[in-house]
């Protein structure tokens, strides 16, 4: 042991240590007169704002880029609202969200249709990748409050919420996400937006200590940026992968 590093040496520099930390693990949020909600988490800063919109019974588009974080804060909210949570990707046809009779006229439920009817927060994934007419589907349910399955109509559930994860803001394809589809004006009416950029403190906290890297990723896409090159690159995927190959042994 080094000379004089005692207990109350130790301890005083772990104290200085967190009071530098820029990242908050804890998160508190008031919703109209009800008790404030606690996360013991670390959540994004715009995290309040998504989880006002939720609380207020709101069905909210999430839009923003890849890797910042939109899934894992809609997962968070359902955790911090006391909701059961259910994913799905991105629909091609309707039968994905309502479900079908297979071969023995048994009906296939989906993770859609437990939500809807029992409750729960459902995130669709790359909802702007979805098929017109599977969202519009979804438009009549939520316009409704009932929708009609394989094995009949069913209510919609009062602690029912949808929330659409999208990289673009609905008008179409662009140069960066050029899979998109231009989602219907009443499916989108249904929804309030949230922007959602990236959170430079949690990226922080990704880079998991390789600091030349994450400044390598930023300067890449502040480059990237002002050139005006539209590719999805330098996205905070790249700072936790290359994190990971940094202690894997990668240059």
């Amino acid at each position: 042991r080094p000379a004089g590093l005692d207990a109350a040496t130790v301890g005083k520099m772990i104290e200085e240590a967190i009071s530098k930390i820029d990242v908050g693990f804890s998160t508190s949020v008031q919703i109209n007169t009800a008790p404030p909600i606690i996360l013991e988490e670390k959540t994004h800063y715009l995290f309040p704002k998504l989880i006002k919109k939720l609380g207020a019974g709101l069905n909210v588009i999430i839009v923003g880029g890849a890797g910042g974080g939109k899934s894992h804060a809609a997962e968070q909210a359902a955790k911090a609202l006391g909701m059961r949570f259910f994913s799905i990707g991105a629909a091609s046809f309707a039968h994905e969200l309502i479900g079908y009779r297979d071969a023995t006229r048994e009906y296939a439920r989906t993770d859609f249709r437990e939500a809807f009817e029992n409750g729960g927060l459902l995130v669709i994934e790359e909802a702007d990748a979805s098929a017109a007419d599977a969202m519009l589907v979804l438009n009549n349910m939520l316009a409704n409050g009932y929708g009609a399955f394989p094995d009949g109509h069913v209510k919609m559930s009062p602690g029912f919420l949808c929330v659409c994860c999208t990289n673009t803001d609905g008008s179409g394809a662009t140069m960066q996400y050029s899979g998109r589809q231009r989602l219907d004006g009443a499916f989108l009416d249904r929804f309030v937006n949230q922007e959602w950029a990236i959170d430079p403190a949690i990226e922080k906290i990704d880079a998991r200590g390789h600091s030349e890297w994450l400044l390598a990723v930023r300067a890449v896409r502040a480059y990237a940026t002002s050139s005006g090159i539209l590719d999805v690159v330098a996205t905070p995927r790249a700072v936790k992968f290359g994190a990971k190959l940094i202690e894997a042994g990668e240059e």
